[in-house]
């Protein structure tokens, strides 16, 4: 299993009902408001609305959410992805270890999409802001 794997099993079946409404709260918000959906799963300093699955966990499961078109994923933010902004790109206020406030989050989902709408630009077709996380991912590994 996993690592913290049956904790975080643990954590889910004490109250299934209060991890299914987070949830699907988030997931209502995923795709035309990143910034709230991420504040519902990780509500307070350094506590996330379901124990033991933190932000690059709740980053991964919006992006993933149904009903975004494409291009309107909540990018993915983890530990690869913050080590290759604030050791390669200058994001230097950016730690890894998850833990983020949702106003890092947000600040994350306007600097790719930025990036992604000058790539656009430069390159004379769309690129979209999971690309560009997904570059960064490439980037973080190295």
């Amino acid at each position: 299993m996993p690592r913290l794997g049956r904790k975080r099993l643990a954590a889910v079946a004490a109250d299934v009902g209060a991890a299914r409404g987070v949830l699907a709260t988030a997931a209502a918000l995923a795709h035309h408001n990143p910034r709230e959906a991420y504040a519902v799963l990780f509500p307070g300093d350094r506590r996330t609305a379901i124990r033991y699955l933190g932000a690059a966990f709740f980053t991964k499961y919006l992006y993933f959410c149904p009903g975004a078109t494409a291009g309107k994923q909540a990018p993915i933010l983890d530990d690869r992805v913050a080590r290759a902004l604030s050791t390669r790109h200058g994001w230097a206020s950016l730690r890894t270890g998850g833990s983020w406030p949702a106003m890092t989050y947000e600040r994350y989902c306007r600097l790719l999409s930025r990036w992604a709408g000058e790539a656009s630009k430069a390159q004379g077709h769309e690129v979209w802001p999971d690309q560009m996380e997904r570059w960064l991912f490439g980037d973080g590994g190295q």
